[in-house]
């Protein structure tokens, strides 16, 4: 049997739980939130994708707290927000010790949680991903298996009002994943804070240029227009691919070289069809294609610091923490 936990059944927490219906193993998932509304609205959008006739299969249990997992926790997934995301692998680390932790981000407000956090790690024998999917999805591993072995590659995300605080972790590791390199600087000219659309938090927009040692560059632009769409340009010397994201998730891609160009039409997954497949890599392999904690970490630490930065600029934030999630 596979025991699992997900921490915080909010938004996030409910569609990882819809996935986990799709798994076809015995399997006990604990959820544990402290808004009964939060749990109830997880459940029913379980129910409605769960199917009934394996109901033996997976047995759902609401806990008050990590102290009522009475389990071996196999996956822990931490959904919360990012401003209590700290003291929940804290715990998790400290009571329950599971095998795998698979995290939400933004991952978390101050910059010192994410040493923090490592230490605690470091102690335990428990692997930590984040939840940056883009870089291993398939239709942008196509992307990258036609660029490989080109240095000098410029990618540009560019749209209007996408969420640069909360999104630009996912192109990043996607654009580090393409290059096989780390970044190493980063320029940002950011423009407007506005507000989230989770209460109490902030969006941007603006522009962030990020560079690698060796001359290949992510740009990253939000602006206040009014399209939905997410325009994703990747180059090289001599091939280019344009990826058009639109708000259902369907994928339009045109690849372009010297030799002509052709067109493709996919659809990126959402997180309600993707968790089970992380947790069965998990449990087969050990291992799963989520950037790990530390990688992930050094790329929230590029763009922290220079949100914190504009955030407390533009509106005076004097308060502990970046808010954003």
């Amino acid at each position: 049997m596979i025991n699992i936990v997900i921490v915080g059944c909010g938004e996030f927490g409910s569609r990882h739980l819809q996935a986990l219906s799709l798994l076809q193993e015995s399997t006990k998932i604990h959820l544990i939130d402290n808004s009964e509304k939060a749990l109830n609205t997880t459940l029913d959008r379980f129910n409605d994708v769960y199917d009934k006739a394996s109901q033996s299969l997976i047995e759902v249990r609401i806990c008050r707290n990590l102290t009522d997992v009475r389990n071996d926790i196999d996956v822990a997934i931490v959904a919360t927000g990012s401003e209590s995301r700290l003291a929940v692998i804290t715990d998790l680390l400290n009571i329950i010790s599971p095998k795998y932790i698979i995290l939400e981000k933004f991952l978390f407000q101050k910059s010192d949680y994410f040493s923090q956090a490592q230490l605690l790690i470091n102690k335990s024998n428990t692997k930590v991903y984040v939840n940056q999917w883009l870089s291993s999805d398939y239709l942008f591993s196509r992307v990258k298996n036609w660029f490989d072995n080109f240095n000098q590659i410029k990618m540009k995300v560019s749209g209007g009002n996408w969420g640069l605080s909360c999104n630009s972790i996912h192109f990043v590791d996607s654009f580090e994943s393409l290059v096989s390199e780390g970044i190493n600087k980063t320029f940002a000219c950011l423009n407007r804070v506005y507000p989230s659309k989770r209460s109490g938090y902030y969006e941007l927009n603006g522009s962030i240029s990020l560079t690698t040692e060796t001359g290949s560059e992510l740009t990253l632009i939000s602006e206040d227009i009014s399209t939905d769409d997410i325009n994703i340009l990747i180059e090289s010397r001599d091939k280019k691919v344009h990826m058009v994201l639109k708000p259902n998730q369907q994928v339009f891609i045109n690849f372009n070289d010297s030799k002509g160009q052709f067109n493709e039409v996919g659809r990126f997954p959402l997180q309600s069809s993707m968790t089970q497949t992380i947790v069965q890599e998990l449990m087969l392999y050990g291992d799963c294609k989520l950037p790990s904690y530390e990688t992930s970490s050094r790329q929230h630490l590029l763009l922290l610091p220079i949100f914190d930065k504009f955030i407390r600029d533009e509106i005076g934030w004097n308060k502990a923490g970046c808010p954003i999630t």
